[in-house]
Parts: C-alpha cells; structure tokens; sequence
C-alpha cells in the first residue's frame, strides 16, 4: 500500500473556559490533525501538545510533523512506519499525530469500533478553584453520571489540603476522588499533602514530584498514606520497567500521544499490567480525534479503571461530526455514528498546514 498524499493540519481550538493546572491556565488547544490517504482509504491521527508538559515544544512538534510528513509521502505502508517510528523515543508527541493515521489506514483491531454500541467510563474533572464555585459543580458532576472527579492540586499545600477536605464533604462517598499534582509539589509539601488529607475515598494522588525525582518517589512511597501514581515521569518502556523495579508507584498512567503510536501503547499497557501496577489511560487535553481513540483501545483491552480521555468536552468547537458523544458518565462508542472529518471545519479552525502528493 503506497502513501498517496499526507496531510497535517495546525488548529487552534479555544476552549469553553480555561482549564486550570498547576503549569498554568490553559485557554486553547494546538491541535495537530495527520490525513493520510492511501487506496481510496483515508487514516486520521492527533496529537495536542501542552508547553512545559515534556521537552517537547509546541514549535518544535510542528516541525517535525511536517518533516516527517514530507519524508514518508510515496513511501510502501511498512516503510512509512518504520521511518516514522524511528523519531518515537525522541519526538513521541510529533511522531503520534502520524503513527495513529498510518495505523488507521492498516486498519489495526484496537482502532476498530465495536460491532455494538457500548459506554467506555470516564472521570469528570472539577476545575473549579474557589470554594463556591466547587459547591456548585461537584453536584453538577455527580448529576451527569460521573463516578470519578479528578481535582488538580499543586499550588498553595495548606489551600490544598482544606479544599479536598471540603470536596470530600461534598461527595459524601457517592464518587472517587483523583487528585493531580502536575510535579508540582516539593517531597516536604507531598509529604505534608499526604498527612492532612483523609485518604477515605481518595483513589490516587498523581506526579506529586518532578518527572526525574525518582529517589523522591521511592522515599515517598513508603508508608505513604495515599496511593501514588507516575505520568509525566513516563515516557517508554524503560521507565515503565524502572517504576516496576522500583516499586515507587502502585498505578501508572499511559497517554497515547505520549506512546508514539496504537500499537506501542497498547505494548506499554500490558506491559504495566504484568509488572503487577494498575493502569491509568487518557488525556484531558486532547480534541475529539485523540480522546475517541484512547476509548477505543480503553475498550478493546477491557480497562476497568475511568480514562481521563475527556479533553474532547473543553473545546468549544470540533473538526468533527458528529462530535464524540458523552453519556452519564462515559464515551458512547457507535459504529453505526463515528466521528468523521469535516474538511469545512478542520480548514477554519487551521491556523497553519501542508500537504504532499506522491
């Protein structure tokens, strides 16, 4: 199968309201969309990079896209990917948005929908910060369905700990609470966080510590009154092999974007599971194309744990239709109503873009 014509495509996707973390505020999305045709058949791939997330820059993403892009054009399937996949350790996020679309013209299984319609279970995310605007949304959240809430902590330790006291309170046990530290706690104020929070209800506390503090982690953890789990710390196999080794975590979260492809995601997922540490999937920021197909393999691999693949329901607009469907508390998939590219829409919300013709 010969690569016919790639194309990528920059987005800027603003958001419904700015989604708050401890690097920041986020009000938009760059959004990188892959169209790769080959055979009359069309893949999509995405990629939605977060700056000062990893290494890896929005700028410098980009670039490599359209590098790559131009280098596999006219190219057998089997090449294109190998070429592809040589960037994967080095540029995982630029490398994804192409490796995804590559994959969906080969047609792998985990891409695949299922033949009826099914729920893949989600977390609700309250981002609100003040303590009145928490009182409205926590039952705003458990109305539509959600039975695990993600709160982002990482700022003010003190602050922290009296607003997931409070969130506690409000939740009453009817859902799990996930917190998010976004390696933004020094090993003092994780420890801190950790003695003055109730554990009662409390599923995980995620990165408290920076990516490369696994001495920080292996301390931690022991006798840590609260679950840990590693993301950002998690880039390849072998860090996944040095967590197990470690035994600095007990869950470890995997993005797609982060993998470099379909088929090594799902490699690094079971490879998780044997290791005996449970698995986390999913990325909140990310658009339709990204989140539908973390649910997709999140359903074919049977993971019982709620994915964080609900960026989708931040952005204001989407280069798809119909947009990726949320009911209490899950991803609908339906094979009978995926979500398709509108070329419309992805040309409008385009803020740069190439193309290359064999």
């Amino acid at each position: 199968m010969e690569i016919k014509k790639i194309e990528v495509y920059r987005l800027k996707l603003p958001l419904k309201k700015p989604y708050h973390i401890a690097l920041g505020d986020i009000s938009h999305f760059d959004t990188m969309i892959t169209l790769a045709h080959a055979d009359g058949k069309m893949g999509v791939g995405e990629t939605t990079p977060l700056e000062e997330y990893s290494w890896e820059s929005v700028e410098g993403i980009w670039r490599i896209v359209r590098q790559l892009g131009a280098e596999i054009v006219g190219k057998e399937l089997t090449e294109a990917k190998q070429a592809v996949s040589a960037r994967s350790r080095s540029d995982p996020f630029a490398v994804t948005t192409l490796m995804t679309a590559l994959e969906a013209l080969e047609d792998v299984e985990l891409l695949r929908p299922p033949e009826t319609m099914v729920g893949v279970e989600i977390l609700g995310i309250l981002n609100e910060t003040a303590l009145d605007g928490i009182e409205r949304a926590v039952p705003e959240l458990l109305d539509s369905g959600f039975r695990t809430i993600k709160f982002k902590v990482g700022f003010n330790v003190q602050e922290d700990i009296e607003k997931v006291r409070f969130i506690q309170n409000l939740l009453g046990g009817r859902a799990r609470l996930r917190l998010d530290a976004n390696q933004s706690y020094t090993f003092e104020n994780a420890q801190r966080f950790g003695k003055n929070v109730d554990p009662a209800g409390i599923e995980l506390l995620e990165q408290p510590l920076k990516p490369d503090d696994w001495g920080g982690m292996v301390r931690l953890s022991r006798d840590y009154p609260l679950p840990l789990m590693l993301d950002e710390a998690i880039y390849s196999m072998d860090e996944i092999e040095r967590a197990g080794q470690l035994r600095c975590t007990r869950f470890i979260k995997l993005k797609l974007m982060k993998c470099g492809g379909v088929q090594r995601f799902a490699r690094e997922i079971n490879r998780v599971r044997e290791l005996g540490m449970d698995i986390i999937i999913g990325n909140g920021v990310a658009a339709d194309i990204g989140c539908y197909h973390e649910a997709l393999i999140s359903y074919h691999l049977d993971l019982p744990n709620a994915g964080e693949m609900n960026g989708f329901l931040k952005p204001m607009d989407a280069v798809v239709d119909p947009r990726l469907r949320f009911e209490s508390g899950t991803i609908v998939l339906d094979s009978a109503a995926p979500p398709r590219i509108v070329r419309e829409k992805l040309e409008s919300l385009a803020v740069d873009s190439a193309a290359w013709t064999a």
